[in-house]
């Protein structure tokens, strides 16, 4: 027997549709902790010009939410 067979049409629609909704909370999640958790640099160029420029730190965007908290 087949995963198709086994399964009729609504029980994957209902697959489909948990799974939609669990990628919606955790991308929601993920959202909520990086704009929290984001921070800036600060980061003096122009070789004694004294320029100061702010930058986000990525990695403290892409840190923001573990990948342990999908379970």
């Amino acid at each position: 027997m087949t995963t198709e067979e086994f399964l009729d049409r609504d029980d994957i629609e209902n697959v489909y549709h948990a799974m939609r909704e669990f990628a919606k909370y955790h991308v929601e999640q993920a959202l909520k902790e990086a704009s929290k958790k984001a921070s800036i640099i600060d980061e003096s160029i122009g070789g004694g010009l004294n320029i100061e420029v702010k930058s986000i730190d990525k990695d403290s965007i892409l840190n923001a939410y573990s990948l342990e908290n999908i379970k």
